[in-house]
């Protein structure tokens, strides 16, 4: 199963006030979220598919994400990151009650592209084999609030303060973890 084939970036992002727009109308009415949902759908489904690498699985949480998203659109309220964070907030959720709910195996799918700032970043080797080699050991002795933070911020190139808001916490905790993470991430590989 390729993960490129279901995996859709978000089109031709849309300013705030367009966006905005979009959320005040399905605030309204309803049918009008399907444009969000529309313009959302490719990414989550991606987002959620590294996690699950199942479709069927994902098909349904990604469905979960969208019917929690528009039955909540009237409490929700713009705080300076795009409505997609708020979307990949709720996906982390599902996702974490997924894993609570099948006792499954959480997945971690690195691209190519996703992790060559993180790998060049913790680890000095010319060699690509032995520096992939490395990453996955590394990765498989943190936790998972870590690999969320590294996926996110890395993986996924969300700015801080998205990756605070998905998180719930502030975009400077969000700038402190990741940087003392990189920082544990260093000595434990003798840096």
């Amino acid at each position: 199963m390729k993960l490129k084939s279901y995996i859709q970036p978000i089109d031709n992002p849309v300013n705030i006030q367009t966006e905005e727009a979009l959320i005040s109308a399905a605030q309204d009415n309803p049918k009008a979220f399907k444009k969000l949902y529309e313009r959302y759908y490719g990414a989550i489904f991606g987002f959620v598919f590294k996690r699950i690498n199942d479709k069927d699985s994902t098909a349904d949480i990604t469905q979960q994400v969208f019917l929690n998203a528009l039955t909540n659109i009237k409490k929700y309220k713009h705080k300076g990151v795009p409505f997609s964070a708020y979307l990949y907030r709720i996906a982390i959720n599902e996702c974490n009650g997924f894993f609570r709910k099948m006792n499954n195996t959480r997945y971690l799918v690195v691209d190519e592209e996703c992790k060559n700032s993180l790998i060049d970043e913790l680890i000095p080797s010319d060699d690509h084999d032995v520096k992939m080699n490395q990453l996955i050991e590394l990765l498989k002795k943190l936790d998972v609030k870590e690999i969320q933070l590294l996926e996110l911020r890395f993986f996924e190139n969300h700015p801080f303060k998205e990756v605070g808001y998905i998180l719930n916490i502030s975009e400077n905790l969000a700038k402190v973890k990741t940087y003392r993470l990189l920082s544990k991430m260093k000595k434990m590989l003798g840096r």
